[in-house]
């Protein structure tokens, strides 16, 4: 739910912006809301790159100390707390068990977890299905 409310905020801050730029007097008025698109594009995938791998890719990894060290960071306490070590123990177990289970399957992916599936499905349709695309493009026709 808190995930829509920011899809939503973005979509009004768009708006809001690409009303303010039907002001601009030039070929501006379209170019400058595109270029914060791609402003915001390189802010987040710098800022990707800066991030450290996650705990349980480390741990899958077999970079166990790297993966406590990351784990530490996070939780703000030394690589020797029990929350730490917790935490730890919790995904090498996890990881451990998807291993003895094997890999899943496309098949699986509908026999199985097909309840899961489903949803994941409709969340993405249902979205798309809302509207909100044309909403957007909509807007695009008001700065000619």
């Amino acid at each position: 739910m808190f995930g829509m409310s920011i899809n939503m905020l973005g979509y009004t801050a768009s708006e809001f912006i690409d009303y303010g730029f039907t002001y601009v007097d030039s070929e501006w008025s379209f170019r400058g809301p595109l270029l914060l698109q791609v402003i915001f594009a390189l802010i987040l995938a710098v800022g990707t790159l800066l991030l450290p791998e996650s705990p349980r890719y480390l741990i899958a990894k077999h970079h166990d100390k790297l993966a406590i060290k990351t784990l530490s960071d996070l939780h703000g306490k030394d690589q020797d707390h029990p929350l730490v070590n917790a935490e730890y123990d919790e995904i090498k177990t996890a990881l451990d068990i998807e291993e003895k289970l094997g890999q899943p399957t496309w098949k699986e992916m509908f026999t199985i977890y097909r309840k899961r599936s489903m949803i994941g499905i409709a969340v993405q349709a249902l979205g798309q299905m809302s509207g909100i695309n044309i909403v957007t493009v909509g807007s695009f026709s008001t700065l000619e």
